[in-house]
């Protein structure tokens, strides 16, 4: 628990700081050094204290002491010219740990105020002491945690509570070898170590662990990262943690294949998502052909798991169902072999404000459970924080209960009664479409009560591809919920349309449209003019050609309350849900006779004039409303 003193501490050595570095994550280098050059003195005065020696300023560094560059004789611009001199010294300081050592590599004050420096300094000398070692990694991590830091750390800095809540789930032990192949500021292991401790606790904290136990906890946990600056701060966030030689390397995880051999019994990792431009150029040692980073991390991380090992990965929905790649359909009959048991699917916003309507799972595996014919899915929708920019807490949080779900299926094979949408999906199934990871191919549909013929729609329409082309005359639409088909120059306020409209599609009479990542909400258009327009290539074009089916009655039948639950529920995508074509086939329609679809077309047309009568009621109502207050004027 961070104490306000030392959380104070942190917001006034920013807040000096500030004025001279804007940046977060300059701020947090020159704080990351300047407490590692106190912390060195500290160790030093504790090793003297205790009857042994200086070993970080001694002979020519003993100059450098902070002690001494700190004492109130030494003028301000001697103390700034100590310090310096000292910060390109430390990197080939001859008797420092390498860990050190690597902190101070190209380190150097990006001003040359010295009376700011002094007042710098002075808060964290009066800020932090070593000795207080409870406290410091609570106020590193509250330095990391900050939102304008986190935007400079990374867009996909995992949020603490998501760390928390796989780690829970993987239930890292004492004994176990854990790595974060993309560990940016150590989130994973830090969250690993504290889990494992409290696990470990009676009264005090890790009191069931033994000396030797704790002192190689902290040696289990390895980290990788590409970014210097990032290898820095985990470092240092591992070092606060207690461990004097933290095992974080500057190593490219994709393109290195040094450490190919290494194995883990815990993965645990938030990879990059983004693919640069080009794609990755991986070494050849992958299982799995490809060049985007979140295909290769998620290979990587399963090709180093152990026999008995086990991994918590945040993926993109993508690699949940992505068809007509072979590297995804590869990697996902990689992970149902290998024990992958649990998919927890986050709601879109986790992320915010720094990557926006990315939608994103975590994937649960455990080598031991890959003879298990099931696999669990479980969906969330809030996660403890609103789903805005802000990100402000709320009292609205499903992974508690998620995490009950998940861990009793863990131990019993069983989904328990929840309200949230769990499911679970059949190996076999799973393996005869393409390994793809969506509940909604596998969960048990209700015994359909119609008493008519459940048709599938993709019998009774045709997909229409005609585009534009050369002809000349034809009219741009766009799809309104409530509205139709309705001319793109009214129905926005900014053009819109293409300058050239020859790939847009061609909409004739008795035509239908929807905006696939829109239809859940009503976004279907059907043309019952002579007109013809046409819309942009985004849209999915259809007519109806089965005789047997009546436009109207599909078209209120397919905007109704009922229909747009289930293709809501249907709906899938990493960005934003999007009803694809195939999927829309697949649904069924009953289908009443010709007579009997007309009466119910009838039937509808009444409800919705009542409807619309209502409104205007209502509308009336309140202009009445408005006549009344504005009468108390006159």
């Amino acid at each position: 628990m961070l104490e306000p003193k030392t959380k104070k501490a942190v917001d006034k050595c920013r807040q000096i700081l500030v004025g001279k570095i804007p940046s977060p994550e300059g701020q947090i280098e020159q704080i990351t050094m300047a407490m590692l050059y106190k912390f060195m003195d500290d160790m030093d005065a504790e090793a003297i204290s205790l009857g042994g020696k200086s070993k970080f300023f001694t002979g020519e560094y003993e100059k450098y002491s902070w002690r001494k560059i700190m004492a109130k004789t030494l003028g301000a611009q001697d103390r700034y010219n100590l310090y310096t001199e000292a910060l390109e010294k430390f990197y080939i300081h001859p008797t420092m740990d390498s860990m050190f050592r690597e902190m101070f590599k190209n380190a150097s004050l990006p001003f040359k105020e010295a009376d700011f420096l002094t007042t710098f300094l002075n808060e964290i000398n009066l800020g932090f002491d070593y000795s207080d070692s409870e406290t410091l990694g609570d106020a590193y991590e509250y330095l990391l945690s900050d939102q304008s830091s986190q935007k400079s750390l990374g867009q996909f800095r995992t949020p603490r509570h998501i760390i928390d809540f796989v780690v829970n789930i993987v239930d890292p032990q004492k004994n176990d070898i854990i790595l974060d192949p993309a560990c940016g500021t150590a989130g994973f292991l830090i969250s690993a170590y504290k889990h494992i401790i409290d696990e470990n606790t009676e009264v005090k904290k890790g009191d069931k662990l033994n000396y030797d136990e704790k002192k190689e906890l902290l040696n289990h946990l390895t980290g990788y990262d590409t970014e210097p600056k990032m290898v820095k701060i985990a470092r240092m966030n591992m070092f606060l943690h207690g461990a004097l030689n933290p095992d974080i390397h500057e190593y490219d995880t994709l393109g290195m294949d040094d450490r190919w051999d290494e194995k883990f019994s815990v993965i645990l990792a938030n990879p990059p998502f983004m693919t640069p431009q080009g794609g990755i150029k991986p070494h050849r040692r992958f299982s799995v052909k490809s060049s985007r980073a979140e295909v290769l991390f998620v290979d990587y991380i399963m090709s180093h798991i152990r026999s008995t090992g086990k991994a918590g990965i945040l993926i993109p929905d993508s690699i949940l169902y992505s068809e007509g790649t072979t590297s995804y359909d590869l990697l996902r009959q990689e992970l149902v072999e290998a024990g992958l048991y649990a998919i927890v699917s986050l709601p879109v916003g986790v992320f915010k404000p720094y990557a926006k309507d990315i939608k994103t799972s975590i994937i649960f595996v455990d080598k031991n459970k890959k003879n298990e014919d099931k696999i669990l899915y479980v969906e969330t929708n809030h996660d403890g924080f609103t789903l805005t920019d802000t990100r402000k807490p709320t009292s609205k949080n499903d992974l508690p209960e998620a995490k009950r779900v998940v861990e009793n299926y863990k131990s019993t094979g069983e989904i328990i009664d929840t309200k949230l949408k769990a499911v679970c999906m059949d190996k076999e199934s799973i393996k005869d479409n393409k390994y793809i990871l969506l509940p909604n191919r596998y969960e048990k549909k209700s015994k359909d009560s119609s008493i008519y013929e459940n048709v599938p729609i993709g019998k009774l329409i045709e997909e229409c591809s005609e585009k534009v082309k050369n002809q000349t005359g034809i009219e741009a639409w766009s799809v309104s919920n409530k509205l139709g088909f309705v001319p793109s120059s009214e129905y926005h306020s900014e053009k819109t349309a293409s300058d050239s409209l020859s790939n847009y599609k061609i909409i004739k009479p008795r035509y239908f449209a929807f905006n696939p990542s829109r239809i859940n909400v009503g976004s279907i258009a059907y043309n019952d003019t002579e007109n013809i327009g046409c819309v942009s290539p985004m849209y999915k074009v259809f007519k109806i050609t089965d005789d047997r089916l009546l436009d109207e009655y599909f078209f209120l039948f397919i905007k109704s309350d009922y229909m747009l639950k289930i293709i809501d529920n249907t709906a899938y995508g990493a960005v934003r849900k999007q009803l694809k074509m195939p999927d829309l086939k697949k649904m069924t329609i009953p289908l009443p006779s010709v007579d009997e679809q007309k009466e119910i077309i009838k039937k509808i047309r009444s409800e919705n004039e009542k409807i619309d009568n209502l409104n205007n009621e209502i509308e009336k109502c309140k202009e009445n409303i408005t006549d009344i207050i504005l009468g108390i004027w006159d």
